[in-house]
């Protein structure tokens, strides 16, 4: 291999995150961005090596994600993704009542109602969400307590795990109407073969109907 020392080289480590801190706050409705440091067998933090902790901040109203919330989880997931220290994503929520219930209704009753334009530019940034789960390079994990349920379904189906409590409930609205539980949230998460089963509708999937709907 040729000698290449003589070759100016840059010292240091770039940023290569696309926001600061701007879109995480400890306030609700908000995201919390945290990073905790990983474990050994022994319970002693390993030198250098963190999971990233993304917080649905919303408990009053279910944790269901406003405008600005969404954003927050598009600067969590790309944050986890670019930092080397992280090894995994946790993606999760305050309180025990709910993980996600979707987008936030009060949100789209006093702004996005009569606005289809704005909405479209909304559901643009919800696919952008989506999409931020799904290209996140690190394990993914969606920690649920309480309700997971529309959209907030659709984000935790984005994720490569899941891990529940025996509080958790798993429901979609869409099957009562014969719509796919994950039909909004385009085709990235329709073609994925591990939601195949869960998007079955008709007599051969009744079995399923109770958790798609969130019966208990």
């Amino acid at each position: 291999m040729s000698d290449l020392s003589w070759l100016p080289r840059e010292s240091g480590i770039k940023n290569h995150h696309l926001w600061g801190e701007e879109h995480f706050t400890s306030e609700a409705p908000g995201v919390i961005f945290e990073k905790r440091p990983i474990l050994d067998l022994s319970g002693n933090p390993v030198d250098g090596l963190f999971s990233a902790w993304i917080i649905l901040n919303n408990p009053m109203q279910y944790n269901s994600y406003t405008t600005e919330m969404v954003k927050g989880v598009i600067a969590g997931f790309h944050r986890a993704s670019a930092d080397s220290s992280v090894v995994a994503a946790v993606f999760t929520a305050m309180g025990d009542k709910a993980f996600c219930t979707g987008g936030n209704t009060k949100e789209y009753a006093e702004y996005y109602a009569g606005r289809p334009n704005e909405y479209g530019l909304y559901m643009d940034l919800f696919n952008a969400m989506v999409d931020a789960i799904l290209g996140c390079k690190k394990p993914t994990i969606c920690r649920v307590n309480g309700m997971r349920v529309a959209g907030g379904q659709e984000i935790g189906m984005a994720c490569d795990l899941t891990l529940s409590s025996d509080l958790a409930i798993f429901g979609q609205a869409g099957p009562s109407v014969e719509c796919l539980q994950d039909e909004t949230a385009g085709p990235d998460l329709q073609m994925r073969p591990r939601d195949q089963g869960c998007r079955r509708l008709g007599p051969q999937s009744r079995h399923r109907d109770r958790p798609l709907r969130g019966r208990r």
